[in-house]
Formats: structure tokens, C-alpha cells, sequence
């Protein structure tokens, strides 16, 4: 069971770049961010990128990838530099596929704590 989500940013179809609600929302975050680290004894933030079911496996993985590295790079920029970046490309979907709202609503980065109940084979993907 994965730790409850702290802040999810969402993208655009095939972007990977912060837009300036991105920018605002990692600003009006950092305090909260700050304090769920000081919380969980230290521990890293996980910042993992997701993308909808558009595209080679592949390619998916590297935008997840990209998505996360992006926000996380933020992050580092506002103070914040316990983190561990993760990328899940084509899974994990909140929504469907079938729809543009569903596949928007999966194109996203999810910062969250890492949960106690994770084993080192779900921290290392």
C-alpha cells in the first residue's frame, strides 16, 4: 500500500516541462513538503512521473521519467533535496484510458512519502 499522495502536478499530452501553475503549486507546497520530510524521520520524498496509455512502452517510460526528473530538479531548486525520483510510464493509471478527461487525469507527477510497507523491489521502480 503506497503512502498517501502529498501533491500531484499534471501534464499535457507528451509534455514534460512545468507550466506556471506547476511552479506556483511546488511554492505554495514547500512548507507542507519540508514538514512531511521532518514527519517521516527524513525520509525521501518520492516524486514519480506517470503517463497515460498513448505510445510505445518505451517512450512512455522515458516522459515518466522525464516528468518526474523535472519536478524533481524543481524541488531541489526550492530547498527541498531529499527525494528519489521514480517513473512508472504506461501503468498505475487513477483514470481511464477511454477518455481524453481519463487520460489527462493520468498524466501526472505524484509526490508522496515512501509508506513503511514498501519492500526494496516497489522502492527501486
Amino acid at each position: 500500500m503506497r503512502s498517501p499522495i502529498l501533491l500531484t502536478l499534471r501534464f499535457s499530452f507528451d509534455q514534460a516541462h512545468l507550466q506556471p501553475q506547476h511552479h506556483h503549486a511546488l511554492e505554495s507546497a514547500v512548507a507542507h513538503l519540508r514538514q512531511a520530510i521532518t514527519t517521516a524521520d527524513g525520509k525521501p520524498l518520492v516524486v514519480a512521473g506517470f503517463t497515460d496509455d498513448i505510445g510505445p512502452r518505451r517512450y512512455n517510460d522515458a516522459l515518466a521519467r522525464r516528468r518526474a526528473q523535472i519536478v524533481a530538479d524543481a524541488l531541489r531548486a526550492l530547498g527541498i533535496t531529499s527525494l528519489r525520483v521514480e517513473s512508472h510510464g504506461k501503468c498505475c493509471y487513477v483514470a481511464t484510458n477511454d477518455t481524453a478527461s481519463g487520460r489527462a487525469m493520468n498524466r501526472r507527477v505524484d509526490i508522496r512519502l515512501p509508506s513503511p510497507q514498501e519492500t526494496p523491489k516497489e522502492r527501486a521502480r
